[in-house]
């Protein structure tokens, strides 16, 4: 696979992109010496989670944390519940939202919802290297923030659900606790967005969508159904996993 990589880009390409499902497949063509998807729509959402269920495999493993065991069914509702409340946060397909949370079962949760209504993630598991919360916010100008707390730079997101929640005395008429939107029946959950290929998938990162889809899948090429994996907190390699159908084992 490799050798055919190097020697035809686009066949490569095409043919990784066969392990995707999409709403409208992309044309891969030539650009330089590498390649780019013209056209085309995607969920990574639908691939990582929805497939699974449709073809059969719902009560199997998708996710282990140190709190508890998701099957693919019961991560699904997860994901489709918080995508619905962020859609009635009024966050559409293309909006900036950022994510302030350490690894774990709200992390993933978050991130998957994110791509489940296509809008364009920024991604921290903390506040490392010195960065602030108002920084991110000022510098990715989020719709919503998930996290620890509001920013107080110069940009104000219309909402921030946040997680912890220290005391509901602190929370202003705009912020929302994680956990009053996860409670069941609280949103109509969310059907997986028909996101443009060429849409970015981060924020701060110019990868379209479409070809980080396919670039997942080959990665998880050699990775079975209900395989386990061990992942240690990195976003493409758990999205990998769950594209493939394993099991990830997710390690702080």
């Amino acid at each position: 696979m490799p050798e055919q990589k190097q020697a035809d880009p686009v066949a490569h390409w095409a043919q990784q992109a066969k392990r995707v499902d999409w709403f409208t497949r992309p044309e891969v063509v030539a650009d330089g010496s590498d390649v780019r998807l013209v056209g085309g729509s995607v969920n990574l959402c639908f691939n990582a989670l929805d497939r699974h269920v449709i073809r059969g495999r719902a009560d199997e493993l998708a996710l282990v944390t140190d709190r508890r065991a998701y099957s693919y069914a019961q991560l699904l509702e997860q994901v489709a519940q918080l995508g619905g409340a962020l859609r009635e946060l009024g966050v559409r397909v293309g909006d900036p939202v950022l994510v302030v949370l350490p690894v774990g079962d709200e992390r993933v949760i978050a991130l998957l919802a994110c791509a489940r209504v296509g809008a364009a993630y920024s991604a921290g598991s903390d506040l490392e290297s010195g960065a602030t919360l108002d920084a991110l916010s000022d510098a990715t100008k989020p719709k919503v923030v998930i996290g620890p707390a509001r920013p107080q730079g110069e940009h104000r997101p219309d909402y921030c659900v946040l997680f912890p929640e220290e005391s509901s005395a602190t929370l202003g008429p705009f912020d929302i606790a994680l956990r009053v939107l996860m409670r069941p029946g609280s949103f109509q959950p969310a059907a997986c967005a028909e996101v443009p290929a060429t849409q970015p998938a981060e924020v701060a990162d110019p990868e379209p969508v479409g070809r980080l889809a396919v670039r997942l899948a080959a990665e998880s090429n050699e990775m079975h159904p209900g395989e386990d994996v061990v992942v240690s907190g990195d976003d493409d390699q758990l999205l990998a996993v769950l594209i493939a159908g394993g099991t990830a084992l997710l390690r702080g």
